[in-house]
């Protein structure tokens, strides 16, 4: 029989060795002692809450750690993980969900190995999105033909959000998913991976035809909201804005840089490829609904 417990002063040294084996699930489960370490007081009796611990016959094996999504009852799963020993044991994950009572929906953005995602279909939980993580050795300058009509240019703050905003909205346009707004590119503006000098408009002519930009996370380079719009594909301008921002990263210093894209985008993939990039993994993001309770 298994016993779930919220985070507390007397088990929180579990947690801790339970935390530094969260990879073994999934490489992205998040780390949460780094991030209890960063918060103030108040903070740290919020988060806690959202933490549960699985125990079998006294022995601590396992953990969630949830946070609240878009909606009262729509949380994220930030880390998930069991012990070797009960890894494939369904019924420990089912546990742990149904200890979270007031959530109705859980979303978990998760790296594909062996076993998860067989995990996770079990689960019931549903694939919503998938993504390559494709990445490229920087060992030298690109060469950037002259193109009379083009330019790049660095993306003015307070001036052209809403220009960056109506870009990506038709670029990234498809069902279901719902329009960014000048509000989000704000928001993206302060957040710690955010680069000043890393966002970048391509136009022709002057009129802004694309945009991307490069962030950091954990020292690395990711190129992000890349893209050229409909009307100006095909001419090569997209191989050519990606091959400037790379090389950007390298004069800054960086060997490696990294891009994601969605597994069903051949066209985008195909281009990643044919300027040097390699896949690195796979992810998807995962929902279910918690009915079961």
């Amino acid at each position: 029989m298994y016993i779930c417990e919220s985070l507390n002063k007397n088990n929180f040294k579990y947690l801790i060795d339970l935390n530094s084996k969260r990879s073994t699930f999934n490489e992205l489960n998040q780390d949460f002692v780094d991030e209890f370490k960063r918060q103030n007081l108040l903070k740290k009796l919020i988060i806690k809450k959202n933490v549960h611990l699985l125990k079998s016959n006294d022995k601590y094996i396992g953990f969630m750690w949830i946070k609240s999504g878009i909606s009262k009852y729509q949380y994220e799963i930030n880390a998930m993980n069991i012990t070797k020993e009960y890894i494939f044991d369904i019924s420990t994950y089912i546990s742990l969900i149904n200890s979270f009572k007031y959530a109705k929906m859980l979303s978990y953005r998760c790296e594909k190995n062996l076993y998860n995602y067989d995990i996770l279909k079990k689960l019931n939980f549903y694939q919503v999105e998938s993504n390559y993580e494709l990445e490229i050795d920087l060992k030298e300058y690109f060469e950037l033909p002259k193109l009379d009509s083009i330019s790049i240019e660095k993306l003015k703050k307070r001036e052209e959000e809403e220009i960056r905003c109506f870009i990506q909205n038709e670029v990234f346009q498809k069902n279901g998913r719902i329009p960014i707004t000048v509000d989000d590119i704000y928001c993206d503006e302060v957040q710690d991976y955010y680069v000043d000098d890393g966002s970048f408009f391509i136009k022709q002519d002057g009129s802004h035809i694309g945009y991307g930009q490069f962030i950091v996370k954990d020292g690395e380079p990711t190129v992000v909201n890349f893209g050229i719009l409909k009307f100006y594909r095909g001419k090569g301008y997209g191989r050519y804005f990606l091959k400037y921002i790379l090389n950007c990263l390298k004069r800054i210093g960086y060997n490696k840089a990294y891009i994601k894209v969605d597994t069903d985008n051949t066209v985008a993939i195909n281009l990643y490829k044919s300027v040097g990039f390699t896949q690195k993994s796979s992810c998807s993001l995962w929902e279910k609904k918690v009915t079961e309770k």
